[in-house]
């Protein structure tokens, strides 16, 4: 059996062209960039067969030391750039502190999430985490970011003064990303999910379910996220708005995360005579206090009012019923994140700065057309795929 597929004996029949090859390469007789010869002519020059030429230029490869490219052939890898993709990239993740807030768990899921996809990736990654009050500080002050040696610096920028610090932020020779906001400079690369297209998404959901009357309760202001209850709030008017609904604008209020507040402000809405028949909570985290203040009223979820929440928190999943919801796709998020570093490191120009990341609508069991649960409705209807 030997004698038949000599080739089968370790790399005995390629490994002296295997061994030039590298050697060739090591000493830059093969410069960085040049392309190959073919497999067909590799294998006439030094008399192999082509599966032997294949399996040599495979070995290349696993080295790093060549890669194929389509449509081009078998190219040498340049030496510095191949020397810094063996390289472990130092990743700075900075979350903002600035109005003195522990890490949230959005942060947390976030770095747990890019150390899972980084191990999946081409690159390893090494991580500090540090806490970072940005108020005050000015573009000028990039101490603020170079404090920790690093390759990159991912920001989390939870505060109005790290947003406009960012958006300031001159030119710097590390890279500096941010996470879950959407600035309008193009000097800081960023990865966040779209809340414009969350929001739609949930609100187009409810129209179709049959509901018009909807509230929408979120966070107030200087709550941390650099004004996304803003942004979530003015899209789910604006959505209310196409569909007719105009008088729900006074049926959406940024509360103070708070038991007290929420539940005043759900007893007064659920005491008027047009009240919601469903609630968008734009924010998971005031799922508790709202769904608290329903079942305060003798409000149940989903037989006398539909609730659906942006975020899928862990609430939301073991509450009962379960919460409908718009999710954060943070996998999705952690591995986009991931490229644009490995790719800056490579050397590879960035094709986008912006990188939008869809969200998804998650259906479950708290959502349901307007007194389809009602024992008095004698024709409950087609609950909607």
């Amino acid at each position: 059996m030997a004698d038949i597929f000599p080739i089968l004996k370790n790399d005995a029949v390629y490994g002296p062209l295997l061994a030039k090859f590298r050697k060739d390469i090591h000493e830059e007789r093969l410069a960085g960039g040049s392309l190959l010869p073919g497999e067909k002519e590799i294998a006439r020059t030094y008399g192999l067969s082509r599966w032997a030429v294949r399996e040599m230029l495979a070995k290349l490869a696993d080295d790093g030391l060549v890669r194929k490219i389509a449509g081009k052939g078998t190219v040498v890898v340049e030496r510095k750039a191949e020397e810094r993709r063996r390289g472990a990239i130092a990743l700075d993740f900075i979350i903002d502190n600035t109005n003195k807030l522990d890490a949230n768990e959005y942060a947390m899921d976030m770095l747990h999430r890019i150390r899972l996809t980084s191990q999946m990736m081409r690159r390893p990654f090494d991580f500090s985490y540090r806490l970072l009050d940005f108020s005050g500080r000015q573009p000028e002050d990039q101490e603020s970011i170079c404090k920790v040696a690093a390759d990159a610096s991912v920001i989390i920028p939870f505060s109005r003064p790290c947003r406009d610090f960012l958006e300031m932020l001159p030119v710097m020779d590390r890279l500096v990303i941010a996470v879950a906001a959407e600035l309008s400079t193009t000097r800081v690369p960023q990865v966040f999910v779209d809340d414009v297209e969350g929001v739609r998404k949930g609100t187009r959901y409810l129209h179709q379910l049959g509901h018009r009357r909807i509230a929408m309760i979120a966070p107030t202001d200087y709550c941390y996220r650099n004004g996304y209850s803003r942004i979530r709030q003015e899209t789910f008017i604006e959505e209310m708005r196409l569909a007719g609904c105009d008088w729900t604008s006074e049926m959406t209020e940024r509360v103070e995360y708070s038991y007290a507040p929420v539940r005043a402000v759900v007893t007064r809405w659920m005491g008027r005579s047009d009240a919601p028949t469903a609630f968008f909570v734009g924010d998971g985290n005031w799922l508790s206090p709202v769904r608290s203040a329903l079942e305060g009223l003798g409000k149940r979820i989903p037989h006398d009012i539909t609730v659906i929440s942006y975020d899928d928190v862990m609430e939301s999943r073991a509450y009962d019923p379960p919460v409908t919801v718009v999710r954060q796709p943070l996998e999705t998020a952690a591995r986009k994140l991931c490229e644009v570093i490995i790719d800056h490191v490579e050397g590879h120009p960035p094709v986008q700065v912006q990188h939008r990341i869809a969200p998804e609508l998650i259906v479950r069991e708290s959502s349901c057309p307007p007194g389809w649960l009602n024992p008095q409705r004698t024709a409950p209807g087609k609950f909607p795929s």
